[in-house]
This record gives C-alpha cells, sequence and structure tokens, in this order.
C-alpha cells in the first residue's frame, strides 16, 4: 500500500494516523492486509479486463460503507479556476459518472481506508463523489471539501 500526501498538512494527519503506536499500528497493518485481500478475492470475480482501484483515507465514516455511487458531474469555470460539480441526471451539461466503493477500515470513528473503483473515468470524479456524495472528503483535498484542521485531527486522532 503507498500512502501519498499532497502536502504538509496532509503529511502531518497522515503521520499522527500511522504513529499512535507500533502495536496498533502493526494490528492496523494485519486488519488491512486481511480486508485487503478479501477486497480483492471479490474484486477478481468481477467480469471487466481492466480494472482501476484506488485506496484514500477519508474524513468521516461513509454511510452505508459499501455500494455504487451513480451521480453526473459538470466542469466549471470559476474566478478560482476549473472545478467539478454534483449534478442531477436531467442537467444536459451533466456527464455520467459511476463509482463503486468499499470501506477497509474504519480509524478512531475519525476517519476510514477506502477502496474506490471508477467504472467511469470523470475528472476529479472519485474526489467529488466522496466529498459531495458520501460527505467524507478524501484527507488533503482542500479544493473539494477537507478543511485545512490539523488541530482538529490532532486532538481526535489523540
Amino acid at each position: 500500500v503507498l500512502v501519498v500526501a499532497r502536502n504538509m498538512p496532509s503529511c502531518r494527519a497522515l503521520g499522527l494516523l500511522f504513529s499512535s503506536s507500533q502495536r496498533n499500528a502493526e494490528a492496523l497493518g494485519e486488519k488491512l492486509r486481511e480486508k485487503a485481500a478479501k477486497v480483492e478475492k471479490l474484486s477478481s470475480l468481477r467480469s471487466q479486463d481492466v480494472q482501476k482501484e484506488y485506496w484514500a483515507f477519508v474524513v468521516g465514516i461513509p454511510n452505508p460503507p459499501s455500494g455504487r455511487i451513480i451521480v453526473p458531474l459538470e466542469k466549471l469555470m470559476r474566478p478560482q479556476g476549473e472545478t467539478v460539480v454534483p449534478r442531477l441526471p436531467s442537467d444536459e451539461n451533466a456527464k455520467f459518472a459511476v463509482t463503486d466503493y468499499h470501506t477497509i477500515q474504519e480509524v478512531k470513528s475519525v476517519g476510514a481506508w477506502v477502496v474506490l473503483y471508477p467504472l467511469t473515468g470523470r475528472t476529479h470524479q472519485l474526489r467529488v463523489h466522496c466529498s459531495s456524495v458520501l460527505q467524507t472528503p478524501i484527507l488533503g483535498d482542500y479544493k473539494y471539501g477537507c478543511p485545512n484542521d490539523d488541530n482538529g485531527l490532532k486532538k481526535r486522532f489523540g
């Protein structure tokens, strides 16, 4: 598993996540390996030839823990740059976007490791689906809803 932080606040938050104690980290690692094996087994049953799989740490717990998100997306130009927003299926500018997801591990009721399977390839699809649909933004994704709140994360991770 590769864990990447996009900026220093994300790096510090991930550091807090992994440094609580060696024993907890080992237990979490073992649980992640077990659950990843289960997800891989389920994934191998899918009929598609090529499937993209992404892991993300999200702030908040997805509810429901697994499912399929079918929410169209639209690119908009704003003064601060391009952004992608969810739309209704009836919106003629919206493009079909589908993401399957599965929660791998909850962490201290603060966040969760989630595996994401984009079935379409829209710009920022996973980021917008996590933030706007699941209400659990990807850690460090300040563009689509993760607050820059290192102190809040420190308090919650302990």
